[in-house]
């Protein structure tokens, strides 16, 4: 029961922490600049979703498996799904920037938000390839 009031108190104290975040952000950034930001965090949720075809639950699944024994077989394919989904990821948004000359995650003009959303997600594919490990 003590580890069920532990963990719930963890999470309440750890969505205030992010609810302050977050308010800070968007005092420090601005209304223009925190919409860019959160609209490229919703975005990118939800290309990682698809561009992950599931591999993240099936990482999970096999390496709690009794099945797999040689558990370097699973990193190894995290590694390989986390490259192909991060070279999905860089065809669809190239293809998207040549069509609309837009950026994918934050729909903004120019280049320079395009190395930022890729640096992005990069960090997005590997947190959840790390969580699912």
């Amino acid at each position: 029961m003590k580890l069920l009031i532990k963990g719930f108190l963890f999470r309440i104290i750890y969505t205030i922490a992010g609810f302050l975040v977050s308010l800070l952000i968007a005092k420090l950034a601005g209304v223009s600049s925190f919409g860019i930001l959160s609209l490229m965090i919703v975005n990118g949720a939800f290309i990682q979703i698809i561009t992950g075809l599931g591999t993240d639950a099936a990482i999970v699944w096999h390496g709690v498996s009794t099945e797999m024994e040689d558990k370097n077989r699973i990193f190894s394919i995290a590694v390989y799904t986390a490259l192909l989904q991060f070279l999905l990821f860089v065809i669809a948004a190239f293809l998207f920037f040549r069509v609309t000359s837009k950026t994918i995650l934050s729909g903004e003009h120019g280049n320079t938000f395009f190395y930022i959303e890729l640096l992005y997600f990069t960090g997005l594919i590997l947190t959840e390839k790390y969580t699912a490990l």
